[in-house]
């Protein structure tokens, strides 16, 4: 089936357990055909740490974020979509969870649903996730010492792709160049 569900995500900060998800942006697709787009905006759980160097990196404000949508209207609205394109009860049908740096996105989705009291975050993708930097990596490692880094934008560049500074940083740009970078690695 090669169902594959892009997923970028903004959070205030690197570490899931401590920080919150403030977007989930991503596509499901089937064969390289875009099935689905979403983006969600999501409010922290109290008590979740909002640093602010995330937030300057993401171009989110405190007052801003104190709006979005909670975490568990985004959960269910996440889990109707999935359904959609997976029957969580066929342990055969599952999608490719695809993310450039995939673990920390994997990591912080799962601990959103563990907090909102949902285990069955597994039932969804098939492990492990799929790294596009790692892809990206066997296209480009002979140029890998001439690049800067290999950041999202950087690795976009290299490939030839566009890129505009002012939308990095948003989940759904992040994804868009994630999945051009996979389209052109794969």
């Amino acid at each position: 089936m090669s169902k594959h569900c892009f997923i970028d995500l903004e959070t205030t900060g690197t570490d899931p357990e401590r920080h919150a998800v403030i977007q989930i942006a991503g596509m499901i697709t089937q064969y390289g055909k875009v099935l689905d787009t979403f983006d969600f905006v999501v409010k922290p759980f109290d008590g979740q740490i909002i640093d602010q160097a995330a937030l300057d990196v993401n171009k989110r404000t405190r007052e801003e974020i104190a709006e979005f949508s909670l975490p568990d209207v985004v959960q269910e609205a996440l889990l109707m979509l999935f359904g959609q394109h997976v029957d969580k009860y066929d342990k055969y049908e599952k999608m490719f969870f695809t993310a450039y740096y995939a673990h920390f996105d994997y990591n912080f989705l799962r601990r959103l649903f563990e907090n909102c009291d949902d285990k069955y975050f597994g039932s969804w993708f098939w492990t492990p996730p799929i790294d596009v930097a790692q892809a990206a990596i066997l296209k480009l490692q002979k140029e890998r010492p001439t690049m800067l880094n290999f950041k999202l934008a950087t690795v976009a560049e290299k490939l030839g792709i566009e890129v505009k500074d002012e939308e990095l940083h948003d989940a759904m740009a992040d994804i868009s160049l994630t999945k051009e970078i996979w389209d052109k690695v794969t």
